[in-house]
């Protein structure tokens, strides 16, 4: 079966995205086609349809290929913080030898579909990691599959990166092409290096990628936006642990929302207590820079997951470390932690809004509400989060998606300022897949490129 595999000589050069673009290609192309990334290290994650956890990326890949994203497609995802978290076929796990998982999940993609598009994680050139390395030579091995390596050229050094990476590979896991990603800048100054570079590794240059101002989900970024005109200051508060930045994507595509991760206490309209992998951990953070005194002076104070058991009364644990703490008390509401995880899809209603949200939970812990307290959410699984006249909680992950609701929340605020309120923006992950494509099909050999998925050459 065909396949194709896209490592990079960094993290962060683009692999994802590309990944994401040949899916959508290749189904275009009437390819019933499949991503499928052996291990994945990130903070950013979805739930399948049947309540387990993968990649964030993994899930928008699937998407890309037209299909709802599979345990299958993303077996390993490791969680970095303090203590080793690795979630195996969907749920935590301390199992240690993850090879097994990979290939059955590898094999299982394989018997299904017409072509898989594998991802590598970091660099596959570290000579102190290649010989225990899952997710890049050896899944490339399992696949058959020949290697397309990335170079991100926006910070400079990409031909050296480039070079350097194949000739640190051994011949038989050496890319077969390469391509340049984010460009900005005239192709003709390129041409002399792409030329130096294929004679001497007489291996092809695909194509160069522009720079495109896309708004995809991201494996595990967390940026900012830069204020122009009048907008209002959105501060998400920048824990150690952050979890799920994606949950505030939606945010930065407004026209009128300066976005912030804030490291330390900040002037806004807004303060955004977000999703953690260690809860416990980061409210000592969050007390130790001030948070808890500016979690009690800003006017309106929002908090999701691990931020909604934050702003709590009190947490209750026997999961993270012994005991518990004290909450930042703004809402009316305790946590008791346990080794139970709850992953699961939601769909529901605002309760204040009447708009309707989407999307999923991914938690430790239950929370018991005050009986004078008003539900954030009404859920088809039953009530979600609170709603004070400081502010909000919720459960949800992915409740700035709704454009509805976002909008809402937004113009609230600009009620505040005196501001008069705008309308909903839309949006479509689908028409940002498509833009993506077209960009990699314009700017690519297609038909060397179909050679190396169909053939494993360029020629």
């Amino acid at each position: 079966m065909p396949s194709i595999m896209v490592q990079g000589t960094a993290s962060g050069v683009g692999k994802s995205t590309l990944v994401a673009a040949l899916c959508r290609i290749l189904r275009r192309r009437g390819h019933r086609v499949a991503p499928f990334k052996a291990v994945t290290m990130s903070l950013n994650s979805a739930v399948t349809p049947d309540g387990l956890e993968i990649g964030r990326a993994q899930a928008l890949q699937a998407q890309a290929a037209g299909l709802e994203p599979r345990v299958e497609m993303n077996p390993v995802l490791l969680k970095p913080s303090r203590r080793r978290h690795a979630v195996v076929w969907g749920r935590p796990s301390a199992r240690r030898d993850l090879w097994p998982a990979i290939r059955r999940a590898y094999l299982a993609l394989e018997r299904e579909f017409d072509t898989v598009v594998l991802e590598g994680m970091g660099s596959p050139a570290e000579p102190n990691l290649m010989a225990r390395d899952l997710a890049n030579c050896r899944a490339a091995r399992l696949a058959r599959a020949p290697v397309l390596l990335a170079g991100d050229i926006d910070p400079g050094g990409v031909f050296a990166s480039l070079l350097g990476t194949w000739e640190i590979l051994p011949p038989r896991d050496r890319p077969r092409a390469f391509v340049i990603n984010k460009f900005r800048g005239e192709l003709r100054a390129l041409a002399p290096a792409i030329r130096w570079l294929e004679r001497r590794t007489r291996t092809p240059v695909l194509g160069v990628i522009p720079w495109l101002d896309l708004t995809l989900d991201e494996e595990d970024t967390a940026r900012r936006t830069r204020a122009t005109g009048r907008r209002l200051r959105v501060a998400v508060v920048k824990l150690p642990h952050l979890s799920n930045s994606t949950d505030f994507e939606p945010l930065q595509r407004e026209p009128d929302v300066d976005l912030v991760y804030a490291e330390r206490p900040v002037e806004a309209d807004v303060l955004i207590f977000p999703g953690t992998r260690a809860t416990l951990s980061d409210l000592e953070f969050v007390r130790a820079r001030g948070f808890d005194r500016a979690a009690r002076e800003c006017r309106e104070v929002v908090g999701i997951c691990g931020g909604l058991q934050m702003l709590g009364r009190g947490l209750r644990d026997g999961v993270e470390s012994a005991g518990g703490a004290e909450g930042l008390g703004v809402f009316d509401c305790d946590t008791s932690f346990s080794r139970l995880k709850r992953t699961v899809r939601v769909r529901g209603t605002q309760l204040d809004t009447g708009e309707p949200i989407e999307g999923y939970e991914i938690h430790l812990g239950r929370t018991s509400y005050g009986p004078r307290t008003r539900p954030f959410a009404r859920l088809e699984t039953g009530r979600d989060g609170v709603v004070t006249p400081r502010g909000w909680g919720t459960y949800v992950h992915g409740v700035f998606d709704a454009p509805g609701f976002r909008r809402a929340f937004l113009n609230r605020l600009r009620a505040r300022r005196g501001w008069k309120p705008l309308p909903p923006r839309t949006w479509s992950r689908e028409a940002e897949l498509d833009r993506l494509a077209d960009a990699v099909e314009r700017n690519l050999d297609m038909k060397k490129l179909m050679n190396l998925i169909l053939k494993g050459s360029t020629t």
